[in-house]
């Protein structure tokens, strides 16, 4: 019986090599046109844009994207089976264009006309079978809802009673009139399972359900996922603090930061709360700021903390910035508090100068309301003998404000004190 397989092997296999050679050369030469259906055929709608402008939506448009469309086309054996290969290369296309000029009712329903085309020199379109056979135009309209929840998995150490916070909390959506009108509900499903001390927050699709509890589809969400904490572990209220790159512009000056809000509460495994004293936010650029400006910034958490609070994962920071002028000063001595400083104790010393005139640098306002009584000084007369001198003295002024004209310098007569005895102090008194 192997005898009969094994003679003349090699000539058996020859001829096989052979007549694939010749098949593959058959079909090339030949290349017979048939006809071959296609299914899945990619979809293409165009008009959106324009539909939405005029205020309508294609209501059934995730249908019509979804369907199984199925055509038949007809060319060459060789080029059908590119087509056949790469779906790219067909398309069904939906112009919702010429249905344009009939809105004029909130609703229309209407024949879909699709074209099929093949991008494939010589293979044509027989027939088409779309599943999704009519177009549904709908007035467009929008509402805000605000997001509930469902509670799903099975509760452990307590969890089921704790209130979960959405954020955002609210949405907005957009579609066809009917399907917003139909909105029963907007909610969020809370898998209990998944949270612990360790996992505080999920994000989660938002779902719309109707009046008998159908999902609604072809809605568009302002948000798609909202964040959902459980506060699990120990809570704290801690402020948030603003941090700062960078430097302002010449002449300006940063006067105040309000943050809003100014705290929130964390939550989270006790040592890691109990170490947290505040919560600092991601650094704001200071350069290029010449005027006051509100910036949004976001919270930076540790690892393995929340926030509970239902506000956004950004936070408003206004940044005061002022620009300051400069305005010239003449400023008595006389009852100028003047610490004297290095001066030998054999010595006095007189205050030649009775006003000195300062250049101060602030802002406007704090320009028009100073007060020079609030100016203080100090000289060092270390080293000093008899005599006149003129020497810088240093002056002290309230905090945001800066003399610009520094040294300023003061005439001072240093003189010996001369010792009197008691009989010559007697004497001069009578």
């Amino acid at each position: 019986m192997n005898r009969i397989f094994t003679h003349n092997l090699s000539w058996k296999i020859g001829s096989l090599v052979l007549a694939a050679i010749l098949w593959v050369f058959v079909i090339n030469s030949q290349n017979p046109t048939q006809p071959q259906e296609i299914r899945n055929i990619p979809i293409v709608i165009k008009g959106l844009d324009e539909l939405e402008s005029k205020g309508f939506v294609l209501k059934n448009q995730d249908k019509i994207k979804d369907q199984k469309f199925k055509a038949v086309i007809r060319g060459p054996r060789l080029q059908v089976d590119k087509v056949l290969a790469n779906k790219s290369l067909i398309k069904a296309t939906l112009d919702l264009t010429p249905y344009i000029n009939e809105l004029t009712v909130d609703s229309i329903i209407n024949v879909a006309e699709y074209t099929v085309t093949v991008s494939l020199e010589g293979v044509s379109v027989i027939s088409t079978a779309p599943e999704v056979t009519s177009v549904i135009l709908e007035k467009e309209k929008s509402v805000e809802k605000k997001i509930t929840y469902r509670k799903i998995g099975e509760p452990k150490n307590g969890y089921m009673d704790l209130a979960p916070i959405i954020t955002p909390n609210t949405v907005v959506l957009s579609g066809a009139q009917s399907d917003i009108d139909n909105i029963k509900e907007v909610s969020v499903e809370i898998n209990i399972d998944k949270f612990s001390q360790d996992y505080l927050i999920d994000r989660v699709p938002i779902k719309v359900y109707d009046a008998e509890g159908k999902e609604i589809a072809n809605l568009k969400k302002s948000v798609q996922l909202v964040d959902v904490k459980l506060p699990i572990g120990k809570t704290k209220t801690v402020p948030l603090e603003a941090t700062f790159t960078g430097t302002l512009p010449t002449d300006y000056v940063h006067t105040n930061t309000l943050i809003s809000p100014k705290e929130i509460t964390i939550v989270g495994k006790e040592e890691l709360v109990d170490q947290i004293e505040k919560i600092e936010l991601k650094p704001i650029s200071l350069d290029n700021l010449i005027q006051t400006s509100i910036i949004k910034t976001e919270i930076v958490l540790p690892k393995g903390i929340e926030y509970i609070d239902a506000i956004d994962k950004q936070v408003d920071v206004t940044l005061e910035i002022k620009k300051e002028n400069t305005y010239p000063f003449d400023v008595s001595t006389t009852g100028m508090q003047i610490e004297v400083i290095g001066m030998n104790e054999t010595l006095g010393y007189e205050l030649l100068t009775h006003q000195i005139s300062i250049i101060l640098k602030a802002t406007a306002e704090e320009l028009v309301t100073f007060d020079t009584a609030g100016i203080t000084g100090k000289l060092d007369l270390t080293g000093l003998d008899e005599g006149d001198y003129t020497i810088p003295i240093e002056l002290t002024v309230p905090e945001n404000f800066v003399i610009m004209n520094k040294p300023i310098n003061v005439d001072i007569r240093l003189t010996r004190i001369v010792e009197v005895s008691q009989e010559e102090a007697i004497e001069e008194a009578e």
